[in-house]
């Protein structure tokens, strides 16, 4: 992937997704209940993901050079 419109683009394959936005920035989310769950970051060239606490612990601790 090179950059946002590309995830965009994939995530919104995905069912029950919708592009909107999240404090005032751009976000794929979740249609059903209208929450973001990958918007881009503040860093070039990232994204954040809403996941929870234990998948987040399992990226950390097998590729911490990528999730941070």
């Amino acid at each position: 992937m090179n950059g946002w419109n590309d995830v965009a683009a994939f995530a919104l394959t995905l069912p029950d997704t919708l592009a909107g936005t999240h404090y005032g920035g751009q976000a794929i989310k979740v249609a059903s209940n209208g929450r973001a769950f990958v918007s881009p970051s503040r860093e070039p060239d990232s994204f954040t993901l809403t996941i929870d606490a234990a998948t987040k612990d399992i990226l950390l601790e097998t590729d911490p050079d990528t999730f941070w």
